[in-house]
């Protein structure tokens, strides 16, 4: 059964593998938090009034942890996260992890660390945006990064096409430039063998061939001829025979690494949640298609407003999330309810607020050095000056 878990990953991914999910995991994608001066609220509208939801205490502590020492504290979260991902991953799985400017080069070398760099794969930029205001003194940003690798050489992996490029709209504009008897746009593509064929070299309809040949045999030639997808030129003019290559039917330009045809998600677009890390489900199927076959297991361990989740559940894949913040687990839990998805588990582990309020009998203030430590503050013994008193009973 699908799995959502709300809590720390880490001790999630240790409790998958006691559970015996090692190896069993077919594509992660992660999009860890890459910028310390995000705060982490949410907005949320409930009868027309706007709320802000501020993270709880031990969301604002695991937030300062993963930042308190910079680049170094954040790369001693990750990096045994990553590990526990390898131990996750199938033997023909893939993981991708979206990153940006501020973390990408760091991240990169420890992926070729912890999954080799033989079996890095691409890394992918994203362009989520046209334009940028640009500071003084830099350029613009208007892309992010997305490393690919595999558990090892064995890989599940599907080409895909896109036809919304703006490269392949300018090809389609400028190459299906002809209107058949019947209205359809073609384009004309030579049937010219690039080395000599001696048996491909035969005249068609008064046709002379190539010096080469043609490219296909007379019983295709004629195959293609009865379904209309010959051209033929006027013969007086020297003209030879192609092959028409309909716009109804084109594919597309393969997907390379360079993705442009994916938008951030518009304000009135029907999938907003107003979650402020939400990514476009374009992207995430992109990924999921391109290497996950249906009934694998897809993973998001920092599933945010369940994206990934969404889009693994529209594609009949099995998926496993995970998320801190118990707004990303309410509104991933929405979603996906409210898009029928089939019966999941809501898993809940490392509540620590609860497990500490149990602990001490319910006596908050016991919880001092928490809060202490969230606010890298340190206890005073005298409170002259503060305006407090103390009760009779000396308790403040």
């Amino acid at each position: 059964m699908n799995r959502l878990i709300w809590g720390d990953n880490l001790l999630a991914m240790q409790a998958l593998l006691a559970q015996g999910y090692e190896g069993k995991i077919n594509l992660i994608y992660i999009d860890p938090p890459f910028d310390s001066k995000a705060d982490y609220s949410h907005k949320m509208t409930i009868e027309g009034n706007e709320f802000t939801k501020e993270p709880s205490v031990i969301e604002r502590l695991a937030y300062k942890d993963t930042w308190a020492g910079g680049t170094d504290s954040y790369l001693d979260m990750l990096y045994p996260r990553l590990q526990l991902m390898k131990r996750l991953l199938a033997g023909d799985g893939s993981i991708y992890v979206h990153t940006d400017w501020h973390m990408g080069h760091y991240i990169k070398i420890i992926m070729d660390e912890v999954f080799g760099k033989e079996n890095f794969r691409n890394e992918v930029i994203w362009k989520r945006k046209g334009g940028s205001a640009n500071p003084k003194n830099r350029l613009g940003v208007v892309t992010d990064t997305i490393f690919w690798y595999s558990r090892t050489n064995k890989i599940v992996f599907k080409q895909l096409y896109t036809l919304e490029s703006e490269e392949v709209k300018r090809y389609i504009e400028e190459r299906f430039n002809n209107i058949d008897e019947n209205g359809r746009r073609f384009m004309k593509s030579p049937i010219v063998s690039p080395n000599p064929r001696p048996n491909l070299i035969y005249e068609y309809k008064g046709y002379k061939p190539p010096k080469n040949g043609w490219s296909i045999s007379r019983e295709i030639m004629e195959q293609w001829d009865k379904e209309g997808r010959l051209y033929f030129p006027p013969k007086e003019k020297g003209g030879r025979i192609y092959r028409k290559i309909f716009l109804d039917e084109y594919i597309g330009q393969p997907v390379q690494n360079l993705w442009t045809d994916i938008f951030v998600i518009n304000p009135v677009a029907n999938e907003r949640l107003n979650f402020d890390t939400q990514k476009p489900e374009a992207l995430l199927e992109r990924i999921i298609k391109a290497s996950s076959n249906e009934g694998n297991i897809v993973a998001d361990f920092f599933c945010g407003s369940g994206t990934t989740l969404a889009v693994a559940e529209r594609l009949n894949r099995r998926w496993i999330g995970c998320e801190l913040g118990k707004v990303g687990i309410q509104v991933t839990r929405a979603r996906l309810v409210e898009m029928g998805a089939k019966p999941f588990l809501i898993e809940n582990i490392g509540n620590y607020q609860r497990e500490m309020i149990y602990l001490t009998g319910g006596r908050i203030w016991e919880m001092q050095h928490l809060i202490l430590k969230l606010y890298g503050a340190t206890p005073r013994d005298k409170t002259s000056g503060l305006g407090v008193r103390k009760a009779p009973d000396g308790v403040e």
